[in-house]
Order: structure tokens, then sequence, then C-alpha cells
């Protein structure tokens, strides 16, 4: 995402793009470059709970029932979030 300044329209802000491996990459030029992050630390310093899994996108599973379901609702645009409490529902209610 870039942010502007309203009244000088000069870059405020860019989106910086971060992998696995450290890798630091943006496509602001270095002059304007308010703060720079020169390494990112991906390692837990906490065990993830079990609870918060459901959470993660890596432990998210659709069955083919609920992409047709996903599918069919986005043809006769239903909201997401319609959609998303027909699923939740179905599945045993919603957790807060």
């Amino acid at each position: 995402m870039t942010t502007y300044d309203k009244i000088t329209k000069e870059l405020i802000n860019q989106a910086n793009h971060y992998n696995r491996d450290d890798f630091h990459g943006s496509r602001v030029k270095a002059p304007t470059w308010k703060n720079m992050i020169s390494a990112v630390e991906l390692r837990h310093s906490h065990p993830c709970s079990a609870k918060k899994a459901v959470q993660y996108n890596e432990y998210k599973e659709l069955t083919m029932h609920v992409k047709c379901m996903i599918e069919d609702n986005d043809e006769v645009e239903i909201r997401p979030n319609k959609t998303f409490l027909v699923l939740a529902n179905e599945a045993g209610g919603r957790r807060t």
C-alpha cells in the first residue's frame, strides 16, 4: 500500500514484503525510506496454541460441499458474511 502526503503529494509510506528467508523487498527507492527494517526473525518465542490453530490459513481445509456452496452463493451475489454464518452454523456454531 502506498501513502502520499495530501498537500505535497510526496511518498510517505510503501508496503514492504517479506518471505520466510528474512529477505526484505520494497519498491521504494532508498532516498524516500523513512524507516528501514534490516532483518525479520520468524521463530516463535512461545509455543503455538492448538485452540488458535484454526485461525491460521495453513490449517484451513475446505470440503467440496463448502467450496460448492461458496461458489453458488457468489454467483447469486449473496454476501460473504451470510455465507460464513451459514457455514458456521452447520459446523456447530460460531465461537467468539
